[in-house]
């Protein structure tokens, strides 16, 4: 993420481990803008890994605490920025219901002396 950006409904819900099939599909609502593409088999194959032995525990461990101390660890400041002297290619999603361009590739664009930003639909 690289911005303070505030959390939103949607990173709430990639955040939390979905309790059940539905959660799941919601989940990749969020995650995948063309919903056609949300199979079965798609969702059979998140599954497996959901359900693989101490994947909970991990992803529980992974997203602990309040979500806004998360994205504060991956803030880069303006003196990191600075010193990223070489041209940059950021590629983010138009429609990135989580996280929105405005709040973070966006800027990140702006702080960056030599950056392209690349919206994809």
């Amino acid at each position: 993420m690289g911005t303070n950006m505030e959390t939103n409904p949607y990173l709430e819900k990639l955040w939390t481990y979905p309790a059940n099939r539905d959660d799941l599909i919601g989940s990749l609502k969020v995650l995948i803008n063309n919903h056609d593409l949300i199979t079965d088999e798609l969702i059979q194959s998140r599954l497996n890994v959901l359900e693989a032995p101490g994947y909970r525990e991990y992803f529980d461990k992974v997203f602990s605490g309040p979500k806004s101390e998360l994205i504060a660890s991956t803030i880069l400041s303006k003196e990191e920025l600075g010193a990223i002297s070489c041209p940059v290619s950021i590629i983010h999603g138009l429609n990135d219901l989580a996280f929105p361009q405005e709040q973070t590739a966006a800027l990140l664009s702006r702080s960056l002396l030599q950056a392209d930003l690349h919206l994809l639909a």
